[in-house]
């Protein structure tokens, strides 16, 4: 584990029926990992439909852990009839998304207010590249 910015996370559910996941740090470890998803799916894991928006400005880096946990996150709440938008990425983490095609994948969203107006107003705006 990296002690110098270790990874941690939010969940604020002050935007209901969003809910902010902020991560922060690096996620690198298949520990960190399941321990995120793990209290996600405890805390929102029977909520239907699951709305999230993943803010990923404080994230400095992700490898296939943290990726393989927000496609997880994306099929949890898509699976519930939700949605999951991320926002506030980094230019590295923007590059490691267009080069997994995850880009394609996820909504991209300024910020959990537009997330919400997506939730308000569905089919209004296609997704966005990274």
């Amino acid at each position: 584990m990296d002690l110098e910015n270790p990874f941690s996370y939010q969940i604020n559910s002050a935007h209901a029926p969003l809910h902010v996941l902020v991560l922060e740090g690096k996620l690198l470890s298949a520990y960190d990992a399941q321990r995120f998803l793990r209290t996600v799916q405890e805390q929102l894991g029977e909520e239907k439909p699951l709305f999230l928006y993943l803010d990923l400005k404080g994230l400095e880096y992700i490898n296939s852990e943290g990726l393989n946990v927000l496609l997880k996150l994306l099929t949890m709440s898509r699976n519930s009839g939700g949605e999951a938008w991320i926002g506030g990425s980094n230019d590295s983490l923007n590059e490691l998304f267009i080069l997994t095609k995850i880009h394609h994948i996820f909504a991209k969203v300024s910020g959990p207010e537009e997330a919400l107006q997506e939730i308000q107003t569905p089919n209004s705006k296609g997704k966005e590249d990274a």
